[in-house]
């Protein structure tokens, strides 16, 4: 990671290079820069630290030698040129050791293997755990220093996809303990990522009308001005090149802004303008599943026509006092939802779904224990996982919208005044607990009372008159196989909705689930997939008013996983509290939407549960509030959206959140009104991205404080990744420490831009560019503070243009960014 110094033990250094298109010994890059203890040095047996990479703690014994690499444009091979291949994967995961004496005529060092991850190149051929490699294409080590990544036969001495290698080895004879290791030579045909193919460059970006930003021209003049415009489009292409080898999860929309950094404020808001100062309400169900189409599908093309028209697919026959009626029409919309569902489900085997069922929980906990799937040392887990992953790519999720759109006419305000109305004057007891019921091929559908209610059956369609309600059932959450949809309404009173099991409360698990309370000071308590989340589905949270409590451990709050999640509060002073993963989270196929209208002061949390991976003492991981991420190296990640309209509101989270993307996802931000906010961060927050990422924070105004417990903060972008942060409006402090305020390494491109007021930045230097040795090549900060006003800093000072390091721009205006160009140009 940025700045973190390991402890001074050996190591593998994995210096990587990633040339330009011009280059013919260039092209190929490897994924870590590990430090590992060689078996006979002091300190044997203790973790050597992961420097780049989080979530890592139970896994530092060994290094990661995978081979993750990528090789760019026209590079040279061993054959000569060649188009670029994607990302190749070795998967030799081990640790240095002394050659054992008397094995070869051979002294020195070679790499025990301790683990083969799934869907490597060395899974695919006789490598064994244990085996020592002692030579690779003749390449042998005589110190502890061991560059595997560098004794490939090629021009530069790196890999790439087809490449044949040879590895020599020694073995021992598994039923001889005692007999001399065997030396043996393996070759080992390089393969690219697993579930990767080729791929278009990127989406018909040219086609989606976005608005580009302001400093866009600045920063190309900047750039042409300092002699930087060769090596920013180089970084161009490489962004470019990680987007040509997609696996089935990779997004449109994150490969268009991942591809143009500049495209990325206009594709923000695209997202969140429809829905930024909109009082949403159930009648905005559509609207909502609009916006889940426009990410997940419709991006770059045409509007797919995913929701229904309630006339010609239904008879309104509810229209009158009838309650009956009213009960028809339910039941007609859930079978039509039914055969909807039937479109995504109806080829899936019974196995197939009893399998995604029950291996998706070791999913969850593989990440949540490693983060990065390819490390995680639970063979058969592993194996799951990624066979999970392959059957749900041959699912096409997009009719689970139109099914949505289908249950969104149950808990359209129209429907649910007149069943009101049709149950008030039935002339039965309302005080009843029960109102009326019918058992459907769908599930049953009930209508309560308005008395104090306690609900524990699965129902498929409840109606709750009001009083204050305890809901332990799948309060409005679809059940595989018997529920396919699912919707609660709750007219009112202060409720509290209890979840000991996963995938409750507005959940679509393999299938659609709304919820919609009506008001009250409620309160929700989950465990995972709760609180608006979907799961193979779409799941819908509208909280229409009143001040409430959303508590949960990981995964939920607006989460989705192929499908959408969304949690909508319209109104009060809110608490939301989560440990990990959560608060508008977007996983692979997925997308996570969190929305607080209004101008209440609310509280954000999400963090406490499990320690950093990086090994930093006091600091969470948190990975939720506005995060997109993916299983690396198996599945790109989804978007997640994090939309606040006002309020002076607090939010706090562990590393890896607000506003940011981790391998081939994106995370989004946004604070709107001109309130007062107060952010706390960790380890990549506020606006980064990170290993092939997006990430991106918007603040709209007010006097605001950033703040990070550790390092990396308020705009940052780490390998091949890129950021934006912008701050509007407002006297704001921030707090950042490292690498922070506009930083970027690895072939990464930040934008930071503070538009006005007097603002004070502390703890760390502003337009920071890292090393590039993963790839080679350069990375772009661009720091921009425009507006006038008396900013403080460190180290730097008001109108003023700086450049320095691989590449940096420092710009402090004195007017706003379309005025002073012509200034900026003369100042250097």
């Amino acid at each position: 990671g940025p700045g973190r110094p390991g402890p001074s033990i050996p190591r593998v250094t994995v210096r990587v290079h990633h040339g330009g298109t011009c280059s013919v010994a260039s092209g190929y890059r490897l994924d870590a820069i590990m430090r590992i203890p060689d078996a006979d040095s002091k300190g044997a047996g203790r973790f050597p630290r992961v420097c780049y990479d989080p979530g890592m703690k139970a896994m530092r014994w060994f290094v990661a030698l995978c081979m993750c690499s990528t090789m760019c444009g026209a590079v040279a091979a061993a054959a000569g040129d060649g188009p670029y291949m994607g990302k190749p994967f070795l998967g030799i995961y081990g640790a240095t050791v002394p050659i054992p004496s008397n094995t070869l005529a051979l002294a020195g060092y070679g790499v025990r293997i301790d683990w083969i991850p799934v869907g490597s190149s060395a899974q695919n051929v006789d490598l064994r755990l244990g085996d020592i490699v002692v030579a690779l294409d003749g390449t042998t080590w005589s110190t502890k220093t061991v560059d595997l990544h560098t004794s490939f036969a090629t021009p530069d001495g790196r890999t790439y996809p087809s490449y044949i290698a040879t590895v020599q080895l020694l073995r021992a004879d598994d039923e001889a303990t005692n007999a001399p290791l065997s030396a043996m030579t393996v070759e080992v045909p390089i393969s690219r990522y697993p579930r990767t193919a080729p791929g278009a460059a990127a989406g018909a970006t040219t086609d989606v009308a976005i608005t580009r930003p302001d400093y866009e021209a600045l920063c190309w003049s900047l750039i042409r001005t300092n002699g930087l415009e060769a090596d920013c489009r180089d970084l161009l292409d490489r962004l470019d090149r990680c987007e040509q080898y997609p696996d089935p999860d990779r997004l449109p929309i994150v490969r268009a802004v991942h591809r143009d950094p500049f495209l990325l404020e206009g594709v923000v808001r695209s997202v969140v303008d429809p829905l930024a100062t909109k009082r949403l309400t159930a009648r905005d169900c559509p609207l909502l599943l609009e916006r889940a189409e426009h990410v997940l599908y419709a991006f770059g093309t045409d509007p797919i026509d995913t929701l229904p028209d309630a006339a010609a697919l239904i008879d309104p026959s509810y229209v009158g006092t009838d309650l009956e009626g009213h009960l028809d029409y339910i039941t007609a919309v859930l079978a039509a939802a039914a055969a909807v569902h039937r479109e995504v489900f109806g080829a899936v085997t019974e196995d197939d779904a009893d399998y995604i069922r029950t291996h998706r929980a070791q999913l969850f906990d593989a990440f949540a224990e490693v983060k990065m799937l390819s490390y995680d040392r639970d063979r058969e887990r592993q194996a799951a996982s990624v066979r999970l992953l392959d059957i749900v790519a041959t699912l096409d999720t997009r009719p689970l919208l139109r099914q949505a759109g289908l249950a969104a006419l149950l808990v359209a305000p129209d429907f649910t005044a007149s069943l009101r109305a049709a149950a008030e004057a039935s002339g039965k007891d309302l005080s009843q607990a029960t109102v009326v019921q019918r058992q459907t091929v769908q599930g049953l559908i009930l209508v309560g009372g308005t008395g104090h209610s306690r609900y524990q059956q699965e129902i498929a369609a409840l109606y709750d008159l009001g009083g204050d309600d305890v809901y332990a059932n799948n309060q409005g959450s679809s059940s595989w196989p018997t529920i396919p949809t699912a919707v609660l309404v709750d007219y009112g009173g202060d409720d509290a909705y209890e979840a000991d099991l996963d995938f409750k409360q507005g959940c679509g698990d393999m299938g659609v689930g709304l919820l919609v309370d009506c008001g009250g000071d409620d309160s929700y308590v989950g465990m995972r997939f709760t609180q608006g989340a979907g799961f193979l589905g779409v799941g819908l949270l509208i909280d229409e008013g009143g001040d409430d409590v959303y508590r949960g451990l990981v995964m939920h709050q607006g989460v989705g996983h192929w499908g959408a999640g969304i949690l909508v509060d319209t109104a009060g002073n809110d608490r939301y509290e989560a440990h990990q993963a959560s608060q508008a989270v977007g996983l692979p196929g997925g997308m996570g939407l969190l929305v607080d209208c209004g101008a209440g002061a609310d509280s954000y949390y999400c963090k406490g549960t499990q320690p950093t991976g990086y090994g930093t003492p006091g600091v969470f991981e948190g990975w939720g509030q506005g995060m997109g991420f993916g299983y690396r190296i198996y599945a790109s990640g989804g978007v997640g959206v994090l939309l606040d309209q006002g309020g002076s509101d607090r939010m706090e989270s562990g590393n890896f959140s607000m506003g940011g993307g981790y391998f081939y996802g994106l995370g989004i931000l946004y604070s709107g009104g001109t309130d007062s906010d107060h952010y706390i961060g960790s380890h990549y927050t506020q606006g980064f991205g990170c290993h092939q990422a997006v990430g991106a924070f918007i603040e709209c105004g007010g006097n605001d404080r950033y703040q990070t417990r550790d390092v990396a903060g308020q705009g940052l972008a780490w390998d091949e990744a890129v950021a934006l942060f912008l701050d509007e409006a407002g006297n704001d402090v921030y707090e950042g420490g490292g690498f922070s305020h506009g930083a970027s390494a690895m072939n990464g491109w930040t934008l930071f831009i503070d538009r006005e007021g007097d603002d004070t930045y502390l703890f760390a230097e502003q337009a920071r560019a890292g090393g590039n040795t993963y790839h080679g090549g350069t990375s772009l900060s661009f720091f921009c503070d425009s507006g006038g006003g008396t900013d403080i800093y460190s180290k730097r000072e008001n109108n003023s243009v700086v450049t320095g390091g691989v590449h940096a721009i420092f710009v402090d205006l004195p007017g706003a960014v379309g005025d002073q160009q012509g200034a900026a140009r003369q100042r250097l």
